[in-house]
């Protein structure tokens, strides 16, 4: 079996003129009785390179037979996603890019911001204040179902550029041991307590416009901020990812007769600086490169 080059092909290049699309066609003669068309492949995709400029081989077919011991096979290569070839070229380690993720989750309350009853003029039924779905009990009798709702959530995702040497063994166990915790010192301007570190996700490396291999890791933070409630003439400090409760058998202790009130801590603290992340908010300075690389 034999494989030729054609110099049939077709390129495509990106904004900075670099490929980032191609299409290479193979010749194959004198292909032996029994061949399939696995094995045709797998023969041309061992002769043809797995990368041309920015762009990767992504498929090879068989697109003509112009006879029985011969065939053309073409080579597809392309960016790993062409819509991000312009944004990723301009790139260097320590760019960051913060993004707001707005989004709704269930959250079981028990009080309302109001309440209304019917018929207005009724005073035989007792006051529920805010609370929903009460028993009418007081003291040691009062219950409240409460109802699940959805609730607003704040999330904010942060996109780093490392040079992959940065991302040692030791950097790994760092983004292990802090997910699932909170920060315990200020970060990216909120308050200790109100960050929770969801997950990090590394993408496959690129290249940028000047050869260097380049990786970006993608850190998902909840936010939840610091609170402070009046309870029995007490301010009472609860940390966004604290939880408040009672001795009333409620997930909440703001009833007025709630003879003791607790705040647990559920989720380690540790310093997300190690992180490296959240110093060097460089966003706006990539996004204004990559909109003058738009206009060239």
């Amino acid at each position: 079996m034999n494989i030729f080059l054609t110099t049939k092909e077709r390129r495509a290049v990106n904004a900075r003129n670099h490929l980032s699309q191609a299409e290479l066609v193979y010749l194959v003669t004198d292909i032996p009785e029994g061949t399939t068309d696995e094995e045709i492949l797998k023969q041309v995709s061992s002769t043809s390179p797995k990368e041309i400029g920015y762009a990767s081989r992504v498929e090879t077919r068989i697109t003509d037979r112009p006879g029985q011991k011969s065939c053309e096979v073409a080579v597809t290569y392309a960016s790993e996603n062409e819509s991000d070839t312009v944004p990723r070229v301009v790139k260097r380690p320590g760019d960051e890019i913060w993004l707001i993720v707005g989004k709704t989750g269930r959250e079981k309350i028990y009080q309302g911001v109001s309440t209304q009853k019917y018929p207005i003029e009724a005073t035989v039924a007792p006051n529920p204040e805010n609370w929903i779905r009460w028993n009418g009990g007081f003291g040691s009798d009062f219950r409240a179902e409460g109802t699940w709702i959805y609730a607003p959530k704040m999330q904010e995702k942060c996109i780093r550029t490392f040079d992959p040497d940065q991302i040692t063994r030791n950097y790994r166990r760092i983004i292990m041991e802090s997910i699932g915790t909170v920060n315990n010192a200020a970060f990216h301007g909120w308050e200790k307590g109100e960050v929770l570190l969801l997950e990090a996700q590394q993408s496959k490396e690129y290249r940028n416009e000047k050869g260097n291999w380049l990786a970006d890791i993608t850190f998902l933070f909840g936010i939840s901020p610091n609170r402070y409630r009046d309870v029995a003439q007490h301010l009472i400090s609860v940390g966004g990812w604290q939880v408040p409760w009672g001795l009333t058998g409620l997930n909440d202790c703001w009833a007025l007769d709630t003879p003791a009130f607790y705040v647990s801590t559920v989720y380690n603290s540790s310093d997300f600086s190690r992180l490296k992340v959240g110093h060097n908010d460089s966003g706006a300075a990539l996004r204004c490169r990559i909109r003058e690389l738009k206009e060239e």
